[in-house]
């Protein structure tokens, strides 16, 4: 398939203004995409390096401008919650509090994944709270 670039430069008589459109739309969902992913890098570095603070507030900045982003509000919520972390840096409770702050968003794309990962966490928290005693 032809980027959107090629297509303006190639015969253009022979694509239909719809089927332009669309590939640019496609091209703006997958720029969209690799934008987000490194947004949530960036934020799970600054985490991972103890710097939990900055990650909070990138992740807040970033859902405060597009609040609708669900793997936003689930990656997050994993930095809090992760397994690998070291205990201070783990808060089952924080986790859950920006799940519950995302599944009260209006217009978030899906709330599936995040129920899914909510039920995940609690699970989670269980077997942690088992293996303390």
């Amino acid at each position: 398939m032809q980027s959107p670039y090629t297509l303006f430069s190639s015969d253009i008589h022979s694509y239909q203004l719809g089927e332009i459109s669309g590939e640019i739309e496609k091209q703006s969902e997958i720029e969209g995409c690799k934008t987000r992913l490194i947004r949530v890098s960036l934020a799970e570095s600054f985490f991972r390096r103890g710097n939990t603070r900055k990650a909070d507030a990138l992740f807040r900045g970033w859902l405060n401008e597009n609040p609708d982003w669900e793997w936003g509000w689930i990656a997050w919520a994993d930095c809090w919650c992760a397994w690998d972390q070291p205990c201070g840096g783990r808060d089952f409770d924080k986790a859950e509090r920006i799940l519950n702050e995302a599944l009260e968003m209006p217009g978030l794309s899906s709330k599936k994944y995040v129920r899914q990962r909510y039920r995940k966490l609690q699970r989670r928290k269980r077997e942690f709270h088992l293996n303390l005693y």
